[in-house]
């Protein structure tokens, strides 16, 4: 190869490579074995460092192979974002690795790592002018409640990412026929359906991702919700109370009869309401949703046994969930002086019915279980405050300071400056 005035800057057999620069000239002379022979010259052209949100313009020529090679800067979904689709054949490559991948669809998504370095080429030649934008876009995650909202001339993919081995199912509604993409991590295609109204279930391990792509009505406008239903193996007692999982699962427990239900594992479980709050009490309430988390290792066997029902034979769900309510507003408002019998108003209860429900679901009468929990955040203040004592009994509901003295030694077993002396 000879540069613009003439010069040898290169040569060798089969292959030759050198770098060359925009506006110059370059002569290359080929030698061949035989006169008669025509041997044909292959030019692999490499640009490097794409930008993205930027157009590069590559001319593609006779017996040409375009390469382009860019730089991932961040951890996250690409696309080669076209104005219109290319008459051509695009695939892409990590760099160091021999697969070369064809594209999910037709806006030509990549999830690309930071550090690493991606190649696209051109796969059949056609001679045009292509331009090459590269877009990093962020799929909108899914909100506290599972839902999208949007239309097609959004980014058009969503990502949903697991935390435990569940169920879930993909649900799509829209004024027009939707299509939707389901799509894993690396943008392997597991499935594509086609309906008005989609509903698609899929099995998700922990930390799992996927990305799902939407096309309502085919024209880019049709407005469309999408929402992921969280749908975990379901547990009913006196069928199936025990339940074999695998890793980190998710098990939905309805009970059948209001009682007092034991949860053992080889696991470590926790269980949330059907609002997501940890539950503290052992109390499951007939026809609520308990959400059962269970970490482990390897194979871990949830068991759940009743411990007594006899509860639901003396007060209503509705009474139950008013003695729930009572107990988080205690604790809630500790500080606050309010009788028991405020509460009984509060919650439209009668008095002994409020007193004796209470002691069934928490095993301790709501007097006991207020004052205990008054005096548990009094030793908190005085271990990590510096107020005084009469400040701190204040601080809980305490107007004389003497009586709250008396009521912290009956619980906690020790005189408040006692207790503040070991542990402050």
């Amino acid at each position: 190869m000879y540069g613009e005035n003439g010069e040898a800057v290169v040569s060798g057999r089969d292959k030759i490579s050198h770098s060359m620069q925009a506006g110059k000239e370059y002569v290359f002379e080929v030698a061949g074995t035989d006169a008669n022979t025509i041997t044909p010259v292959c030019l692999n052209i490499v640009y490097e460092n794409i930008e993205y949100n930027q157009e590069k313009t590559v001319a593609l020529l006779p017996f040409h192979t375009e390469y382009f090679i860019f730089d991932a800067v961040e951890t996250k979904l690409y696309l080669l974002d076209f104005a219109e689709p290319p008459s051509v054949d695009i695939e892409y490559q990590v760099s160091g690795e021999e697969q070369w991948h064809t594209f999910a669809d037709a806006r030509y998504p990549m999830f690309c790592e930071s550090g690493k370095t991606y190649h696209i080429r051109i796969v059949n030649y056609v001679e045009q002018t292509l331009d090459i934008p590269i877009k990093i876009v962020s799929p909108p995650e899914y909100d506290e409640n599972l839902n999208f909202n949007g239309n097609t001339s959004d980014v058009g993919y969503f990502l949903l990412q697991t935390t435990f081995n569940s169920n879930f199912k993909i649900n799509i509604k829209s004024a027009k026929t939707s299509e939707m993409t389901l799509f894993d991590a690396s943008f392997n295609q597991l499935a594509k359906v086609t309906s008005e109204n989609i509903s698609y279930p899929i099995a998700a391990a922990g930390d799992e991702v996927f990305y799902i792509k939407v096309d309502a009505g085919y024209d880019g406008t049709s407005d469309y919700n999408l929402n992921v239903e969280f749908s975990p193996q379901l547990l009913v007692f006196g069928t199936n109370n025990i339940v074999t999982v695998k890793g980190s699962n998710i098990v939905r427990f309805a009970p059948e009869i209001t009682g007092k239900y034991e949860l053992t594992s080889n696991g470590t479980i926790t269980v949330f309401d059907s609002d997501g709050n940890l539950k503290t009490d052992n109390v499951f309430l007939e026809n609520e949703d308990y959400y059962i988390t269970v970490k482990h290792n390897g194979t871990a066997a949830l068991n759940v046994g009743v411990q007594s029902t006899e509860i639901s034979a003396y007060y209503s769900g509705d009474t139950i969930k008013k003695i729930k309510l009572i107990k988080d507003d205690l604790m809630e408002n500790y500080n606050k002086k309010c009788s028991l019998q405020d509460y009984a108003e509060k919650y439209d209860l009668r008095m002994t019915t409020m007193k004796e429900c209470f002691k069934a679901v928490y095993g301790k009468p709501i007097y006991s279980f207020q004052r205990e929990y008054k005096m548990q955040m009094a030793a908190k203040l005085l271990a990590t405050t510096s107020s005084s004592i009469t400040e701190v009994a204040g601080k809980i509901g305490y107007e004389n300071p003497n009586k709250f003295s008396t009521a912290f030694k009956e619980v906690i077993g020790t005189t408040p400056r006692e207790y503040r002396k070991k542990n402050n």
